[in-house]
C-alpha cells in the first residue's frame, strides 16, 4: 500500500499521460480537419525571418522541399505572380503596421506545375510587448475554382461571347468614368452601327458565316477605332463605339466619314471570296444629345433607323426632329398590322396588252390599301415600311391568295385571261415555305399554274442570288410563269440574265418617258428587246401613257406593253364594266398571246 508521499506522483503521472492522450486525440482531430479543408499552413518569424509552410503547401506550391530547412519569407515573394507582388507586399505591409484581428490577402502562387493558383491567406498575428509583431501564422485556401467561376460569369454578364467584345452593359460602366474627363478639348459621342443586310447573309449562308462576318466586323472596328477609343456589341449584326477625344462636330464627322471610307474599299472573306460590306451609322453626341447613357443610346439608335430608311451606307447624326419621323414610321407598322388583321387591303388589276394584236394578253395584280379613316393609300407610301418590317410577306401571301381564287372564278365562267402576273419582294422570295404554300394553293383552287406569272425585281434578285436561283427554280418546276421586272434599274443584269429560268422581262418606266424622244434611250430599248429576243424571252413595256409611246415601242418590236394608255388599275368589280369599255371581246381574252 502506498503512503501519501508515493501517491502524488502515482496521481500526476496519471493526470499527463490523460492531458497527453486528449492533446494527441485533438491534434489528430485538428489534422483531419485540416486535411479535410484542403487548406496548407504557414508561419512567419519576422524575427528570425523565417518562413514554413505546411507538407501540404510544399506539395502544391514551389516551396521549397526540405522540412528541416525554414525558407525565408523572400521564398513567398519569389512565387507570387509578378501582377500580384505590389498588392500583395502593401497588404501584408499595411497589417504589420496599422492591422488588428485577422490578416487576409487574396494573390496567386507559382504551383508546381509552373501554374498560378489563386489562394486566399489568412493569419492572425502574435506581438511583443510594444505591440510590433514579432510572428504571424496562418492557412492558405486555394480559391481557384471560385476565381475562375466568378470571372466566367462576369464576362457572361459583361462581354459578348462571340466577338469578346465588351456588351452594352459593361460599356454603359466604361461610359460613367470616362464621361467625367470629357471636356471641350476632349468631348464624347456613341456611334450605333449597323451591318446593312446582315439577315440575308444568315438566311442564305447561314449562322456560321454570318458568326465568321460578325467576328471579322469586330476585329476590323477595335482595329480601326483603336485603343483610345471603346468597342461594344449590342445584338446580332449591331455594334457601338465610344468615340472620344474629338474636339468639334467637324473633326467628329470627318473620322466617321473616313471610317464609311475605309471599309467600303475593305473586303471581308466569305468561304474564301472577297465581299464588301456598307454599314450604316447613327451618332449621338454627349451633352449635346444628353449626358445620361441610355438617352445618348436611343438617341444613336433613332439616327441609326434615319440612315437605314435613306437608303443604307450613310452616317446620320441624331437631331430631334428624327423622334416624329421615328413614331410616324412605328405607327405606319402598326397601321399596316392592323390593315391585315382588317381586311383593308384590296386587289387591282391593270391590263397588259400584247402590242402586235391590240389585245388584252394578261394582267398584273396590284394591291391597294384603303385606310378606314385616311382613305386610299398609295403602294410607295407603305410598301416601303411594309418590306422593311417584314410584314411585306404576309401582304404578299394574301394577294397570292386572293389571286387563285379570283383566277377559279375566271376559268370556271370561261373568262380567265391569259395570265395573271403578282409580285414578289425579297423577302418574299426567301420565305421559307412559299413553295409549300403554293402547292396547297393549287390543291385548294385549282387552277393552271401556268397563268400565274410571278414578277421579282432586279434589286430582289441580286441581293440573294443564290437562294432566289433556288427559288425561281423551283417555282418553274411548280409551273408557274416568271418575269424579272423593273430591268434595267439595277446592277449586273446581264450578269444573271442567262441564269434565270425567266418567260419575259419588263422594261422599267424610265426608259419609256423618253424613247420616243431621246435617240440614246431608244437605241438603248431596241438593244434590250433584240437581246431578249436572241434569248427567246418576251418584253413587257411597263408606264406606257401616250399614244406616241406606244406607236415607238410597237416600232422597236416590244411585244407587250402596259400603262395608264391602256388603263388604270381597277378592282375586280369593275372589270367587266372596264372590258365592255374598251371593246375588249371575250374571245380576244381568251385567245390573245
Amino acid at each position: 500500500m502506498l503512503n501519501g508521499r508515493e501517491e502524488k506522483p502515482k496521481v500526476e503521472y496519471q493526470q499527463l499521460v490523460k492531458e497527453n492522450d486528449y492533446l494527441k486525440e485533438n491534434c489528430e482531430k485538428y489534422q483531419l480537419i485540416l486535411e479535410g479543408a484542403n487548406d496548407g499552413l504557414w508561419v512567419w518569424d519576422l524575427e528570425k525571418d523565417e518562413y514554413e509552410v505546411s507538407a501540404k503547401d510544399r506539395e502544391r506550391y514551389a516551396f521549397s522541399q526540405h522540412e528541416e530547412k525554414s525558407n525565408s519569407i523572400e521564398e513567398w515573394k519569389r512565387l507570387l505572380h509578378p501582377q500580384d507582388r505590389k498588392k500583395a507586399q502593401e497588404t501584408l505591409d499595411c497589417f504589420l503596421w496599422f492591422g488588428e484581428g485577422i490578416y487576409e490577402s487574396i494573390y496567386r502562387l507559382k504551383g508546381r506545375d509552373g501554374k498560378y493558383y489563386w489562394v486566399l491567406s489568412k493569419g492572425v498575428a502574435c506581438r511583443n510587448k510594444s505591440g510590433k509583431v514579432i510572428r504571424l501564422a496562418g492557412s492558405h485556401t486555394d480559391i481557384t475554382q471560385q476565381i475562375e467561376l466568378d470571372n466566367k460569369l462576369y464576362r457572361l454578364a459583361y462581354y459578348d461571347q462571340l466577338t469578346r467584345l465588351a456588351n452594352t452593359e459593361k460599356l454603359r460602366e466604361i461610359f460613367e468614368v470616362e464621361k467625367e474627363k470629357a471636356n471641350k478639348d476632349k468631348q464624347m459621342a456613341l456611334l450605333y452601327i449597323d451591318i446593312d443586310n446582315f439577315s440575308y447573309v444568315n438566311n442564305t449562308m447561314g449562322f456560321r458565316v454570318g458568326n465568321e462576318m460578325i467576328k471579322q466586323t469586330a476585329c476590323m472596328l477595335e482595329s480601326y477605332f483603336g485603343s483610345e477609343h471603346y468597342v461594344a456589341r449590342t445584338s446580332a449584326d449591331e455594334f457601338i463605339v465610344l468615340l472620344q477625344g474629338y474636339k468639334t462636330d467637324d473633326e467628329l464627322k470627318r473620322q466617321v466619314d473616313h471610317f464609311m471610307e475605309k471599309v467600303a474599299t475593305q473586303p471581308f472573306y466569305v468561304k474564301r471570296q472577297p465581299v464588301i460590306l456598307t454599314f450604316s451609322v447613327g451618332v449621338a453626341v454627349f451633352n449635346e444629345h444628353g449626358n445620361a447613357y441610355f438617352d445618348l443610346l436611343q438617341k444613336a439608335n433613332t439616327a441609326l433607323f434615319c440612315a437605314k430608311r435613306n437608303g443604307k451606307d450613310q452616317c446620320v447624326i441624331y437631331h430631334e426632329e428624327m423622334e416624329s419621323y421615328a413614331y410616324n414610321y412605328i405607327d405606319k407598322i402598326q397601321q399596316i398590322r392592323y390593315g391585315i388583321e382588317n381586311q383593308e387591303f384590296r386587289v387591282y388589276y391593270q391590263p397588259i396588252i400584247d402590242a402586235e394584236k391590240t389585245i388584252l394578253s394578261g394582267v398584273e395584280a396590284l394591291v391597294r390599301w384603303y385606310h378606314p379613316y385616311d382613305g386610299p393609300i398609295s403602294p410607295g407610301q407603305f410598301i416601303p415600311e411594309a418590306e422593311q418590317s417584314g410584314q411585306i410577306v404576309q401582304i404578299e401571301k394574301w394577294v397570292v391568295e386572293e389571286v387563285f381564287q379570283q383566277c377559279q372564278k375566271w376559268t370556271e365562267k370561261e373568262e380567265m385571261p391569259t395570265y395573271v402576273s403578282i409580285n414578289l419582294s425579297a423577302k418574299g422570295l426567301i420565305e421559307k415555305n412559299i413553295n409549300q404554300f403554293l402547292e396547297n394553293l393549287l390543291s385548294k383552287y385549282p387552277i393552271d399554274p401556268g397563268s400565274i406569272e410571278f414578277e421579282i425585281t432586279e434589286t430582289a434578285l441580286l441581293d440573294q442570288i443564290d437562294q432566289t436561283l433556288k427559288t425561281l427554280h423551283d417555282l418553274k418546276k411548280q409551273g408557274f410563269r416568271l418575269a424579272l421586272d423593273d430591268f434595267g434599274t439595277g446592277y449586273s443584269s446581264l450578269n444573271y440574265l442567262n441564269r434565270l429560268p425567266i418567260d419575259r422581262i419588263k422594261l422599267d418606266k424610265c426608259f419609256i418617258n423618253t424613247v420616243e424622244e431621246q435617240e440614246k434611250d431608244r437605241m438603248m430599248v431596241e438593244a434590250i428587246i433584240q437581246l431578249s429576243h436572241k434569248m427567246g424571252l418576251k418584253v413587257v413595256a411597263e408606264g406606257v401613257e401616250t399614244e406616241s409611246q406606244q406607236k415607238a415601242l410597237k416600232n422597236l418590236k416590244c411585244d407587250f406593253m402596259q400603262g395608264y394608255y391602256y388603263g388604270k388599275p381597277q378592282p375586280f368589280n369593275n372589270w367587266e364594266t372596264y372590258l365592255t369599255q374598251w371593246s375588249f371581246c371575250l374571245q380576244s381574252v381568251l385567245n390573245g398571246h
